[in-house]
């Protein structure tokens, strides 16, 4: 009985962790496209 609740709880945390690991990734990738939204070699060859 023990054995199924520590089973349970580790695939809760593992599941978690995951979420939280896609979120931070879809963060970062949200956060950098942000900073780097001018550097796009189409735009500025098209600017001049």
């Amino acid at each position: 009985m023990e054995k199924e609740k520590n089973t349970g709880k580790s695939i809760a945390a593992a599941g978690a962790a995951t979420a939280f690991a896609g979120l931070a990734l879809y963060a970062v990738g949200q956060v950098l496209s942000f900073l780097f939204r001018d550097v796009d070699p189409k735009k500025k060859d098209s600017d001049k």
